[in-house]
């Protein structure tokens, strides 16, 4: 589970899309999920700054979908009780 804004300058999401394009066939499923508007810190409440060349801000929707996600994909894997 990989999960990124697409607005990311320290880790552009374009990485992230080079290497689920070039996962083989038979590898296990990696699930991309790249939020539009999400900053660096989609997730964490910081104000919009750009630092050292930086994009840092926060994108209320990305992150909430993001809990979901994590949450999600550690009950699909047993690593975490379903309704927890």
């Amino acid at each position: 589970l990989v999960l990124i804004g697409h607005a990311d300058t320290v880790t552009p999401p374009r990485f992230c899309e080079q290497m689920k394009a070039a996962q083989p066939a038979a590898a296990p499923e990696l699930k991309l999920v790249v939020y539009p508007r999400g900053p660096h810190t989609f997730d964490m409440r910081l104000p919009d700054r750009t630092v050292l060349r930086m994009r840092l801000g926060y994108d209320a929707e990305a992150s909430v979908d993001a809990r979901r996600q994590v949450v999600a994909f550690l009950t699909a894997h047993g690593l975490i009780a379903s309704g927890r």
